[in-house]
């Protein structure tokens, strides 16, 4: 098939926001990488990873968020969260999200990550955007699984890009939850490309409400937060 006909049946199908991303965002995360020195655009199968857990089963592959539509949705979740937030991202990969979340003036980010080599490129994609910017965000890379991670009662902003299946998003939310009641706060929860199942899930706990619904470059945002 041609390209033409790739883009008309494209169009009929995902609309123009999807299919300019197809076309330009491919262009637009390789000059991101180009511009900062960092390396976030191959995929990564887990099967090439390392990895100490025994819920890799339940992971995904590294695919990286697309720069464009975060472009468009970190301005909006700014608008949202106080000015001194610290922002988590769960399943970090290589760490994009990270610089973009940065870029949008998070004092403080964190990605967790189970897979050594992810960790380790996250870490030197870090310090070169870091020497590139002279950003004034902290960054910690943080080698773990998310089940196993104690998260803490500065942490209000947390981001997934369906890192993992229902069943570790399951015992996400009960930690979350925990994490709640020993310090109330107002927390975000962003998924990016949110799953039919994790969206079955999250509604099983009634702690969390969908409060927005967001689409840019054809691409879902759903912006859940809890009960205050």
């Amino acid at each position: 098939m041609s390209l033409l006909k790739r883009a008309v049946t494209s169009l009929r199908s995902q609309g123009l926001g999807a299919t300019l991303l197809k076309l330009w965002g491919p262009v637009v995360d390789r000059q991101f990488d180009r511009q900062y020195g960092v390396d976030t655009c191959a995929i990564s199968p887990l099967a090439e990873l390392t990895i100490d857990s025994p819920n890799k089963e339940h992971g995904a592959r590294y695919q990286p968020t697309r720069v464009l539509p975060l472009r468009k949705m970190f301005p909006v979740l700014r608008t949202l969260v106080p000015a001194d937030s610290v922002f988590v991202d769960l399943g970090c990969g290589k760490g994009r999200v990270l610089l973009l979340a940065a870029q949008h003036g998070f004092r403080e980010v964190r990605g967790l990550e189970f897979a050594r080599e992810l960790c380790q490129i996250a870490q030197r994609n870090w310090a070169s955007f870091e020497a590139k910017t002279a950003t004034r965000t902290k960054c910690h890379i943080i080698q773990t699984d998310v089940t196993a991670y104690t998260i803490h009662p500065e942490e209000n902003v947390f981001f997934l890009f369906n890192p993992f299946d229902e069943i570790i998003l399951g015992k996400v939310l009960v930690n979350l939850a925990a994490s709640l009641r020993a310090t109330p706060r107002k927390v975000m929860v962003l998924f990016y490309f949110p799953s039919p199942a994790c969206r079955e899930v999250i509604a099983r706990h009634p702690e969390f409400l969908l409060v927005r619904e967001q689409r840019f470059w054809g691409c879902n945002f759903a912006l859940y937060s809890n009960r205050t």
